[in-house]
């Protein structure tokens, strides 16, 4: 294995060169995206998004029907804090809220397979209702309700949304 330093100085002169394109392959699980999240990579991550990766990209993942599984699955994956700290100041909120294939968001991940509790606190996400969750489009959001109605109307907030 190349020393870091050798390492960042080759990923950052192939990037700048145009050798090498931050969001290649696009679907693929092994993207250097996803290995720096898997791996807890915050250097490299960070040179990829320097270089125009897409944080919020999503790849195919084991035998999930579709792409659908994010770099905030894949750092949750790991219990990797450091990786989900730095997306979060830099993706929107719905990437923590987005569904895999496997109807799992980042927190479910995280919870099966690192069961990291201090990570956890970073993976939690609390929103105020928007525009953007109250779209029946969304699927959490519109779960969040229908489970809320499931169960009646007395049920936490917390359910899916953020605590009152």
């Amino acid at each position: 294995m190349l020393p870091l330093l050798i390492r960042v100085r080759l990923e950052q002169e192939a990037l700048s060169s145009g050798a090498a394109d931050a969001n290649y392959p696009r679907w693929y699980w092994s993207s250097p995206g996803a290995h720096a999240c898997f791996e807890g990579d915050v250097e490299a991550l960070s040179l990829l998004h320097r270089f125009g990766l897409n944080l919020e990209q999503k790849v195919e993942w084991l035998l999930q029907p579709s792409p659908s599984f994010t770099y905030a699955h894949a750092a949750a994956f790991n219990g990797n804090a450091n990786v989900l700290t730095f997306m979060r100041q830099r993706v929107r909120p719905s990437v923590f809220l987005a569904a895999d294939g496997d109807g799992s968001n980042p927190l479910h991940t995280l919870m099966e397979s690192s069961r990291n509790l201090q990570t956890a606190r970073v993976v939690e996400i609390r929103p105020r209702l928007s525009a953007e969750m109250e779209s029946p489009a969304q699927p959490l959001g519109g779960a969040a309700r229908a489970r809320r109605r499931e169960i009646g109307r007395d049920a936490p907030r917390s359910i899916g949304m953020h605590r009152d």
